[in-house]
């Protein structure tokens, strides 16, 4: 990602204008319209995103265009087209049935980083699970992180209480798949994880790139958010404060300090 942040970085210095991925489709007329302001990109890593399409072509015309003026190579995109999850008696190959499972336990903990390498010398990297490197050449924003453990209360729904991890942290997850109705012949059933949250990096160029704070929060307009918002601090989240985030992360100057006014 460094050549495209460079050249992110370069192209907003010429006055050219930076404009993340929106979605248009067609409308009676034939004129492209934005449907989706604000569609999201694969930042980071090779990833892969969903977009939700459902109401919004304007037309029996089903062409759709991404404009942007950001570096982004896709490789593939696939539509699936369901009935919106209805199961008729003559259910077709189109249609989905969705079963909802909450987490039955959650746990938070400490792995460290699986080993980059490629099998054919080529890029992008991947990654090898069974071989844990104890170190990166990453920091970590300073701060508060959610302590280790039981985080399931954390994870019920898409609020501003939430885990707040650090790199080379993993969530481990298990559903109680005995809650699954079972499978109608001929169909296969696949898993998705739907997860909400927000992320942050350390670029020089981003908002408050060093520290975890100020805590994001669904309502904030923007980020960095401006002085007439702020984090809810209410008695619900202050407890969430004090009894989750309490890992702390400080440089080597803030260590010192502590250790000498002990």
């Amino acid at each position: 990602m460094i050549p495209n942040l460079r050249a992110h970085l370069a192209a907003a210095q010429a006055g050219a204008r930076l404009t993340p991925p929106y979605l248009q489709v067609k409308d009676k007329s034939g004129q492209w319209q934005t449907v989706i302001p604000q569609m999201g990109f694969p930042a980071g890593l090779p990833k892969t995103m969903t977009v939700d399409l459902t109401g919004k072509f304007l037309t029996d015309d089903t062409q759709i265009r991404i404009v942007t003026s950001m570096r982004i190579y896709w490789d593939q995109i696939l539509v699936a087209d369901s009935d919106g999850g209805k199961v008729p008696d003559n259910a077709s190959h189109n249609s989905i049935r969705a079963t909802t499972l909450e987490p039955l336990t959650a746990d938070l903990r400490w792995v460290g980083f699986p080993r980059e390498y490629s099998p054919d010398g080529r890029k992008p990297l991947i990654y090898d699970y069974q071989k844990i490197e104890p170190t990166a050449p990453w920091k970590a924003h300073l701060g508060n992180y959610t302590r280790l453990g039981d985080v399931r209360e954390l994870l019920q729904s898409p609020d501003d209480i939430y885990v707040v991890t650090r790199n080379g942290d993993e969530i481990q997850i298990d559903f109680d798949a005995r809650a699954l109705p079972p499978v109608p012949s001929g169909w296969k059933r696949d898993y998705l994880v739907y997860v909400n949250g927000f992320g942050k990096d350390m670029d020089i160029n981003s908002a408050r790139p060093y520290t975890i704070g100020p805590l994001p929060f669904h309502k904030m307009s923007a980020y960095p958010y401006p002085a007439t918002e702020h984090y809810p601090m209410d008695e619900i989240h202050r407890a969430y404060l004090e009894k989750y985030n309490t890992r702390t992360v400080m440089n080597s100057f803030e260590s010192r300090l502590r250790a000498a006014v002990r």
